[in-house]
């Protein structure tokens, strides 16, 4: 009984969520020029990229996470892109009480 009430008030004291903000077949925050042939799309390779603020007793250490900045980090993990193509944002925030 003692395990289950400790893992219960675990529980409670770590909570998160998790929303999809969209999902887009291209999405970049670079120029391109969407009339050349020169781009590929590589599907074999799947990078993510993330842009992170920290709240430490209720001051935040930056205003908003950026979804260019997250973009921006996940191009630049696939050296040589200018986009990425199918794309899922999602939006996720936890808390330790």
């Amino acid at each position: 009984m003692k395990k289950l009430l400790l893992s219960v008030l675990a529980m409670s004291a770590l909570q998160g969520c998790v929303n999809r903000v969209g999902d887009f077949t291209v999405a970049s925050t670079k120029n391109i020029d969407i009339k050349s042939e020169a781009h590929r799309v590589d599907t074999r390779r799947r990078v993510q990229g993330r842009d992170v603020i920290h709240i430490i007793s209720f001051i935040p250490t930056g205003m908003y996470p950026s979804m260019k900045e997250a973009m921006d980090n996940a191009i630049e993990k696939a050296p040589g892109a200018v986009a990425l193509s199918d794309v899922t944002v999602k939006r996720g925030v936890w808390y330790i009480h």
